[in-house]
């Protein structure tokens, strides 16, 4: 996303995040003096600092600079997208590269840590940092964690690097694994009527940040269960048959893009010819880039 594209959405979110307030303000959930204040922290500038510390690796410097930029550009959009009313997220974070941790990166309070040995091999990874920004911005009181990690990997995949966004999950799978899973079934819920876009993200991120949680936000918001919502996405067909080949969605029905399909490596053109649509595989890698048009 280019930072004219990045800029324009987030004057959205912020027109989305005023008129959500004043709503609020109407059934009397927040007082008008409160809301004065939120809507005029919405016009000051989007200052944070992201503090960067790679003593134990100075080979990572330069990666270390290009992290903080990336998360200095995003953590604007990203607070939007996240914001409740009454809080205000953190507005330094740090980032240590630490030469002793062995996972990829983790968040407590305002502070990322990243596996030095890690990030040496993939400095392309920027979405995962990108993924503990998300952590550092929930403070939650109170959620499951997979859906604490499903938003993160929500954003990550369906916000910030939409190009890498997980596939549909296998039958061995469940919400309750979260990350690109729950990311997943989450913009599933999202595209499935009635249309909730961001909304649905927005009262789930409020309630799990506020300590007021519950199961049965997902029958009040939707009308279905989080349970009825997971079976109706396993049981959608995302694949099928046309003009001889087998094609899939694009990660997702509500993309509104798919490619044909192949059983090899992805983009590699070995079409699959069929008959009929069992013949096909909705798990199968696209063998051409995505089109744009739903042809079915």
């Amino acid at each position: 996303m280019t930072l004219k594209r990045l800029t324009k959405h987030h004057l959205k979110l912020k027109l989305l995040k005023a008129s959500r307030i004043i709503f609020l303000v109407a059934m009397k959930k927040v007082n008008f003096f409160t809301s004065l204040l939120i809507l005029w922290s919405l016009s000051c500038t989007d200052a944070q600092t992201i503090n960067v510390d790679t003593s134990q690796a100075p080979d990572l410097a330069n990666f270390g600079s290009r992290v903080a930029s990336e998360l200095k550009q995003w953590y604007p959009k990203i607070r939007d997208i996240l914001s409740s009313p009454n809080y205000s997220p953190p507005t330094t974070i740090n980032i240590k590269f630490d030469k002793d941790y062995n996972g990829v990166a983790y968040a407590s309070e305002n502070q990322i840590v990243g596996s030095v040995n890690y990030y040496r091999k993939n400095q392309a990874d920027a979405g995962s940092m990108v993924h503990e920004m998300v952590h550092v911005i929930q403070h939650y009181k109170k959620c499951p964690s997979w859906l604490t990690e499903g938003i993160a990997d929500w954003i990550r995949y369906f916000v910030y690097e939409p190009d890498r966004k997980p596939k549909k999950p296998t039958p061995d799978q469940h919400y309750t694994n979260g990350y690109g899973v729950a990311a997943y079934f989450l913009q599933f819920i999202i595209d499935s009527p009635p249309k909730l876009q961001p909304n649905m993200i927005y009262w789930v991120n409020k309630d799990c940040r506020e300590g007021t949680y519950a199961d049965s936000i997902w029958k009040r918001l939707t009308g279905k269960t989080v349970d009825q919502h997971w079976n109706d996405m396993m049981n959608t067909k995302e694949s099928g048959c046309y003009k001889n080949y087998c094609w899939s969605w694009c990660k997702s029905r509500g993309s509104g893009n798919w490619c044909y399909t192949t059983r090899g490596k992805k983009w590699d053109r070995g079409w699959v010819k069929c008959s009929s649509p069992d013949e096909c595989n909705e798990y199968w890698e696209c063998a051409n880039e995505c089109h744009p048009k739903d042809y079915t």
